[in-house]
């Protein structure tokens, strides 16, 4: 477990109330200036998965371009038993070259759970240190941001008290995608540089829209046409008769006949 998770060295501990995105599943912390930089933390978690995302949002608002590196620490609860249980090159030993590493307790019955980073894709800028010894794993980038630049380093913690689930897990993302990258703007994923994220290129329609007109004449066919002749026959056993009427014709007394059964036929 975490003692102490992917802590960014330069970044005061922050306390009180801190504003919040995707329906709370977001804290953002800062910003807070480093030299000339401007620093924002964003932390992520979703509801259905069991990992973190760590966004530092560096902003240069200065007239020159700067240099720096940015160190994060991780203080492990497995302490002094902790093993690698494997990193993203298939070995037990963390290098700069790998993207993730996972470790956990060699404890038997130890209650940590194994413990995941993914700092990388390896496609995107490399850590210019990577190191895990006993109890800690800890990690650096060395950024230059232009004035007015934005860079985001990306990187996620996992917890999964199943080690196997927790190396699948960094496997996947290595290559993040759905919830791994919710929240991501278009232009945050560009400014994430040690990740190489898919560019989302919006569709800007520049034609003006198009206006007609059109005249439409519309024909109506009477629903009735004129009345069809025929012989209407009453009797007593009629079943037609007896549908719209339940007098029985009987030889001289006066019968109604319903309007109904005289224009049924008339559709």
């Amino acid at each position: 477990a975490f003692d102490g998770g992917l802590s960014n060295i330069s970044f005061a501990p922050v306390f009180g109330t801190v504003p919040t995105e995707e329906d709370g599943r977001q804290v953002v912390f800062g910003p807070q200036a480093v030299g000339q930089l401007e620093l924002v933390r964003k932390v992520f978690v979703p509801d259905d998965e069991n990992f973190a995302r760590f966004l530092e949002v560096y902003t240069n608002t200065g007239t020159v371009p700067v240099t720096q590196t940015v160190s994060m620490f991780t203080n492990l609860g497995s302490d002094g038993s902790t093993v690698v249980v494997q990193t993203s090159s298939g070995d037990q030993t963390v290098a700069i070259d790998d993207q993730w590493v996972v470790t956990e307790s060699s404890n038997v019955g130890a209650v940590n759970p194994a413990v995941g980073h993914v700092i990388g894709d390896g496609g995107g800028l490399l850590p210019t240190t990577f190191t895990a010894p006993t109890g800690i794993v800890s990690y650096s980038f060395d950024l230059t941001i232009d004035p007015g630049e934005t860079q985001i380093l990306m990187s996620y913690g996992i917890q999964n008290f199943d080690p196997a689930t927790a190396v699948t897990q960094a496997q996947s993302l290595q290559s993040p995608s759905g919830a791994a990258l919710r929240g991501l703007t278009p232009a945050e994923m560009q400014q994430v540089v040690n990740f190489d994220l898919p560019v989302i290129t919006p569709v800007i329609f520049n034609n003006p829209p198009a206006f007609a007109s059109a005249t439409a004449f519309i024909g109506v066919t009477p629903q009735n046409d004129f009345p069809v002749a025929g012989d209407d026959t009453i009797t007593s056993t009629d079943a037609t008769w007896e549908q719209f009427s339940s007098a029985d014709p009987t030889e001289d007394e006066e019968l109604i006949i319903p309007a109904a059964f005289l224009l049924r036929n008339d559709v």
